[in-house]
């Protein structure tokens, strides 16, 4: 007997076991942490989260061992990652608008651009302090030490060996100069300034947006279309920041605080609710 109109096709169930690989960034430990909590309480996922530095996360997005990363500076900061793995690697879309990096010192040094780095260049020992090799931020350092022939080092270490050694030379009121980004708590607890970059080496304003491996969209559809979603304002993010630096060792019961508290925010993320 034929039976008209019936259609046994199903969509294909999707892959709710999810692994994020992120970079230990103040951001983009807030925000990663706030989704997993998202995804995991409000959509049914099991999420895994991954550390690694930038130089491994993106090779590990292009070979398709995780499936997204939170935390890509565009357009000038990650700008070279983008362009080594485009072909094996989708940009979601941004996550955040209004991050900025460059060369940072305390409000109280009297130096305003870095073109007056060589000529205080005894007062800051000669040597810039960075945070991990293969950072955007340090790169760019790198390409600012040339064009400006700049007689400094750059020291780089762990993004909280920075951080310490930020927080010794401004507790004795010394001269320090360091490799700097926001949105970070360190710009309210330190009132650091950025100098003034003429050559625009670190670029202008720029967005954080997430990465994914390249079959994302079609592999998990919902997923995807919940990523495309996920932004948050500068003020959003920097509550969420100071919540998770002020619950130290637990970034993910900072989060789910973060989201029970500011449930309207998170409640535009997900896919039903366009």
């Amino acid at each position: 007997m034929l039976i008209l109109g019936c259609n046994s096709k199903k969509e294909p169930t999707e892959n709710k076991n999810i692994s994020i690989i992120y970079a230990n960034w103040a951001g983009t430990v807030a925000l990663t942490n706030v989704t997993k909590v998202v995804l995991e309480q409000k959509l049914g996922y099991n999420v895994r989260l991954t550390e690694a530095t930038v130089n491994d996360i993106y090779p590990a997005l292009a070979r398709g061992e995780y499936d997204f990363f939170m935390g890509a500076w565009l357009p000038k900061t990650h700008e070279r990652y983008l362009y080594h793995y485009d072909y094996k690697i989708r940009n979601v879309g941004p996550n955040y608008h209004g991050a900025q990096t460059g060369l940072a010192v305390p409000d109280y040094v009297p130096v305003q651009s870095i073109t007056e780095l060589n000529d205080n260049i005894d007062k800051f020992g000669g040597k810039i302090t960075g945070i991990e090799d293969g950072a955007g931020v340090v790169n760019n350092t790198e390409e600012a030490k040339r064009v400006y022939q700049l007689d400094f080092s750059i020291n780089t270490s762990s993004t909280q060996s920075m951080l310490q050694q930020l927080d010794d030379a401004v507790k004795r009121n010394e001269w320090i100069v360091v490799t700097g980004w926001r949105p970070h708590w360190m710009f309210s607890r330190y009132n650091l300034k950025f100098l003034d970059d003429p050559q625009q080496i670190y670029g202008t304003v720029e967005s954080i947006n997430t990465i994914a491996r390249k079959d994302l969209r079609k592999s998990n559809p919902q997923l995807y279309k919940f990523l495309r979603k996920v932004n948050l304002t500068h003020v959003e993010m920097e509550s969420l920041i100071d919540d998770i630096n002020y619950l130290p060792g637990n970034p993910y019961q900072a989060a789910k605080n973060w989201a029970e508290k500011n449930n309207d925010v998170v409640s535009k993320w997900l896919p039903d609710q366009d």
